[in-house]
C-alpha cells in the first residue's frame, strides 16, 4: 500500500510537471506597416534603428521575445532576427537595424512572445535617426501593435 501511494505521487508529481511544460504559450503582433520616409520638404523623418522593447509584468516567469524587422519597399523583404529574454519584473530591449543605408521607405516588426504568461508582457518602440535622435512617429505603445496568428509569424507566414 505504501509502495502504490508513493508511485502514485512520483507520476503524480512527473504530470504536473510535464503539463506546465506543455502550458508555455506564444503571442504574435506586429506594427502593421510604417511609413519611413516621405517626400516632405525638409529632411524626413526617418529611422535607423528602431528599439524595441518588452515589459514582462509576470511576477514569476520569464518571457522569450524573438523580434524580426523587414523592409517594405513594394515587396516584404526579411531584413533582421534577434532574441532575449526578459525575467520576471524587468524589462529588455534590442535595437534592430531598419535602414540599413539602403533607403527603406516602409518596415514591419514582428514580435512574438514566449513563456508561461506571455500575456503578463507590454512591447513598445520607438525609432532614433543616424544620429540617435527619436523620431517621433516611429513611437510605438502596446495598444499600437496588432496581435497576429502566430502562424503568420516570420518571413513567409510560418
Amino acid at each position: 500500500m505504501k509502495r502504490s501511494i508513493v508511485t502514485y505521487l512520483g507520476v503524480l508529481g512527473l504530470c504536473q510537471f510535464f503539463a506546465s511544460a506543455a502550458l508555455a504559450t506564444e503571442l504574435c503582433y506586429s506594427t502593421g506597416p510604417v511609413q519611413n520616409a516621405m517626400n516632405l520638404p525638409g529632411p524626413p523623418p526617418t529611422s535607423a534603428v528602431v528599439f524595441v522593447k518588452v515589459l514582462n509584468n509576470s511576477t514569476s516567469d520569464s518571457v522569450d521575445a524573438k523580434v524580426l524587422t523587414f523592409g517594405l519597399n513594394g515587396s516584404k523583404i526579411f531584413q533582421d532576427e534577434q532574441a532575449f529574454t526578459v525575467a520576471p519584473q524587468a524589462s529588455g530591449f534590442i535595437a534592430p537595424p531598419v535602414d540599413e543605408g539602403r533607403a527603406v521607405f516602409e518596415f514591419e516588426i514582428q514580435v512574438k512572445l514566449t513563456g508561461h504568461k506571455p500575456d503578463k508582457a507590454l512591447l513598445g518602440a520607438f525609432g532614433t535617426d543616424k544620429d540617435g535622435a527619436l523620431v517621433p512617429s516611429h513611437r510605438l505603445v502596446h495598444t499600437e501593435w496588432t496581435e497576429i496568428r502566430c502562424s503568420d509569424f516570420g518571413p513567409s507566414g510560418n
